[in-house]
């Protein structure tokens, strides 16, 4: 009875075993198959996709990244590549079916445990999938060094390009990388990096798949990839997520064609220094459309969507209020230094007195320019909070302060920086989301062009006229060149760098050049002049005067029909020319009073005053009224001249 109760037991025993030896793989295979599947499905269905004005992909974001591409869409050379690099691998790692076993499907087991694993995870590989679709997961779901899995990724952020674009040497050496992210690295392992992918052009080239000279071309070309630290791609990601947010546009399973330009991206990635801290963005005034964006942080910090010190660069917006409210170009504005102890307005862009933000803020109708700022899409700026901003002290959006001079280079019109042009589902393609050029005068196109017409002196007189740029311009520095805004008739370009640049590096106006010099950027026409504006008025800049050919400090300036100075300068009169000094004479601590207009006596004008555009009977401005608190006069010196 014993001995039968014991063989019971064997049997059972041995049927137990028999059951799990049945069912334990069984149950790793189903699971093998359902992560196979998972991995095939989950990429095609979300994330955002995004594209050039062209079509080309240029970023990517969403929880899987969206990163699947279609093997069919590759170049050949590049699945190639992959296929090499497998053969290359040791044992048990050297084909397709292998290589998705053991990165996708083996857990951390060892031993016996590794090994069924493995034998079952090959199995299940070999049954769910072609060669193509192994090849496809390997790409797309495989990793390509910290944080960037799958080829999309990989193609963007080591070359900036889509993985349809890559050339034979870059396939190769993402093809390197798959193998050994951390042993191939290019960043900190560039030599093994490149002997790896030379490994794979010969093993292409005896496979049959590239010549001895393909080979030996791509070999020659030196292993070149995007700073570790470049950011430009996420951070542009970044500004495409937020406009889709303030769109009320959902950010997933979205294809989304930008307004980038794909030739001005690259100008602007070709001069950008590598890891320097800063912003570069290229707009079009007519429409708004962000054209390039160079966007590179540190720390995981955008400084597109950052909040910056203007100072200097704040000063066009008080310009463009005083403007608005009756200043003109040749009003004068304290500057001790001058022999007069004053300048012109369009001067000041020049010498940027520190006092010069409070001496207009107090001529100005406080509640008039809070006004106006906020229609400049800025929010609504009080005067301390201008006095702040325009010293350095405050700090607003950089895209609300570009934003600000899209109506002086547009005609007066503001178009908010936008870079979302259409958006469609990956699914369906149908359209969601396109945007459409909304219109929205904040200023004359008469003001607009004065504005321009000031802020030119920065290219003639100014820190910008150290440049030497040969083309139409307009704009403004700060002081210390972190910032710095320009356009041409075409297009609005700002810098912006993080920290201050020592006296060796780059500085946000020289590289606004090189960019403009990239981009060959003129325009022999000029700047649009509106109907009812003179230009070339030749102006003397310490007095506002006509200069007269004894001034030897003078500018040509814009007025309104019927506001341009007509009165001869009377510090430099044409007259007496062997008694006058070709050089104002040197500024004293405590300047000699000038005559103002009013309580000079009338000087006999020259037998044949020439005045270019002039009326023979000019409309005299009338004067902002003084019963407004702060509109006071722009100053007694803009009357009769």
């Amino acid at each position: 009875m014993g001995m039968q109760n014991n063989r019971s037991k064997y049997a059972l025993a041995t049927i137990i075993v028999i059951l799990l030896l049945l069912i334990v793989p069984t149950i790793i295979y189903m699971k093998d198959l359902s992560t196979i599947k998972r991995i095939q499905q989950e990429p095609k269905t979300e994330g955002i996709q995004i594209y050039d004005a062209n079509g080309q992909l240029i970023a990517q974001t969403g929880s899987d990244a969206g990163s699947f591409v279609a093997i069919d869409k590759l170049p050949s050379h590049t699945k190639q590549a992959f296929q090499a690099a497998v053969t290359l691998q040791p044992p048990g790692k050297n084909t397709l079916t292998e290589q998705i076993t053991q990165q996708f499907l083996v857990g951390p087991h060892v031993g016996v445990a590794r090994a069924l694993e493995s034998k079952i995870g090959n199995l299940a590989v070999r049954n769910r999938l072609s060669e193509e679709e192994k090849l496809a997961i390997l790409m797309n779901q495989g990793d390509f060094g910290k944080d960037i899995q799958g080829i999309t990724d990989a193609s963007l952020t080591y070359f900036n390009i889509s993985p349809t674009k890559m050339d034979l040497a870059q396939s190769a050496l993402l093809a390197a990388i798959l193998g050994g992210p951390e042993e191939y690295s290019p960043y900190t392992h560039p030599v093994k990096a490149a002997n790896r992918r030379n490994e794979i052009l010969d093993k292409m080239n005896e496979l049959g798949y590239i010549t001895a000279s393909e080979s030996k071309k791509a070999k020659e070309i030196s292993v070149e990839v995007v700073s570790p630290n470049a950011t430009t791609t996420k951070n542009l990601a970044a500004l495409v997520t937020q406009q889709l947010q303030n769109n009320r546009v959902p950010n997933a399973g979205l294809n989304v064609i930008t307004s980038i330009d794909p030739n001005l991206q690259e100008a602007a990635r070709q001069i950008w220094p590598k890891n320097l801290s800063g912003v570069l963005i290229a707009i079009d005034p007519a429409s708004g459309l962000i054209r390039a964006l160079i966007s590179e942080g540190k720390q995981d910090k955008n400084p597109t969507l950052e909040e910056v010190q203007p100072g200097a660069t704040f000063n066009p917006i008080l310009y463009a209020s005083a403007i608005t409210q009756g200043f003109r170009l040749n009003t004068l504005v304290p500057f001790t230094p001058s022999p007069t102890g004053n300048i012109t307005l369009k001067h000041s862009v020049v010498q940027t007195p520190q006092d010069l933000p409070q001496w207009i803020l107090g001529k100005l109708n406080k509640e008039e320019f809070t006004k106006f700022t906020n229609s400049l899409g800025l929010g609504s700026i009080d005067a301390t909070k201008a006095e702040e901003l325009a010293t350095g002290q405050g700090a607003i959006p950089l895209l609300n302060l570009i934003g600000a001079y899209i109506p002086f280079a547009g005609g007066g019109n503001l178009l908010q920086p936008t870079i979302v042009q259409k958006v469609s589902g990956i699914d369906n393609d149908q359209t969601v989301f396109e945007h459409k050029i909304q219109e929205n005068e904040v200023i004359t196109p008469q003001v607009a062009y004065l504005i321009t017409d000031l802020l030119t002196a920065e290219f003639t007189k100014g820190v910008a006229a150290k440049l030497e740029f040969g083309g139409t311009a307009a704009g403004k520095g700060n002081v210390d060149n972190r910032i710095f805004i320009g356009y041409s008739p075409d297009l609005l370009v700002a810098v912006y760098l993080v920290e201050i640049p020592e006296e060796s590096d780059p500085s946000a106006s020289s590289l606004w050049k090189q960019f403009m010099d990239e981009i060959a950027a003129e325009d022999t026409d000029g700047f649009q002049r509106p109907a009812s504006i003179v230009q070339g008025i030749e102006v003397d800049i310490y007095t506002g005067y006509l200069a007269t050919v004894n001034c030897p400090a003078k500018e040509n300036s814009a007025f309104i029909q019927g506001t341009q100075p007509t009165t001869p300068c009377y510090l430099h009169p044409a007259q007496a020319v062997s008694r006058l000094p070709v050089t104002p004479p040197p500024p004293s601590p405590t300047p000699t009073p000038t005559p103002t207009p009013e309580q000079e006596t009338p000087k006999e004008e020259p037998e044949e005053p020439v005045e270019p555009e002039a009326p023979k009977e000019p409309v005299e401005p009338e004067e902002p009224s003084e019963t407004e608190e702060g509109k006071g006069n722009t100053s007694p010196d803009v009357s009769g001249r």
